[in-house]
């Protein structure tokens, strides 16, 4: 019996120490558990705003409050029911090859066999691939002072060109002085 007691005696010290730590830990949690709500608050609320509103990418003036419009058109849409029967198809589809294959790869890689190691690291490495890459592309596609898509956009707003790796300026516009002449026959 005195096994019992001590037992619990020291379970109710656990648990007055962790209620203790969690009032201490709460101003710290408070400010980044805040922010995740509002991370999902601000755009839920934003599309129930705009469900209510009337808005038409046609002509952008034919705007206002539509009320209960958007939902009673969208609940007697006969494209409704197709729509949720492909999509739920589409989720019940990836949802069963992803855990079924997820699943089976991990019962495969917990088996002893040649190259485990090697295989496991393989099919991981994607992962640590996939945030270079993404750098990559926005250096090199996006950022590239000449070919890039964000220097293509950049002149036409009276910006041009301008290769800051070299030094000199690339793609410029040419001096009216040293325009070739145009001879008609």
């Amino acid at each position: 019996m005195a096994m019992d007691i001590t037992h619990s005696t020291s379970l109710a010290q656990a648990l007055g120490t962790a209620k203790g730590r969690a009032v201490r830990t709460l101003p710290l949690m408070a400010p980044s558990v805040g922010l995740l709500f509002l991370w999902m608050i601000v755009p839920l609320v934003m599309t129930l705003y705009f469900s209510f509103q009337n808005y038409n990418l046609v002509d952008p003036t034919n705007n206002g409050f539509a009320g209960l419009e958007n939902y009673t058109y969208l609940l007697t849409d006969p494209a409704l029911w197709s729509a949720l029967i492909n999509t739920l198809v589409l989720l019940g589809s990836v949802l069963a090859i992803t855990v079924g294959g997820g699943t089976l790869l991990a019962v495969l890689f917990n088996q002893p066999f040649f190259g485990r190691g090697v295989a496991r690291v393989l099919v991981i490495s994607p992962f640590f691939v996939m945030p270079t890459v993404a750098a990559l592309m926005w250096k090199n596609l996006m950022m590239h002072p000449i070919y890039g898509v964000i220097s293509g956009v950049l002149p036409a707003d009276g910006f041009r060109r301008a290769d800051r790796l070299l030094g000199m300026a690339a793609l410029r516009a040419p001096d009216p002085a040293h325009r070739p002449a145009i001879h008609g026959s």
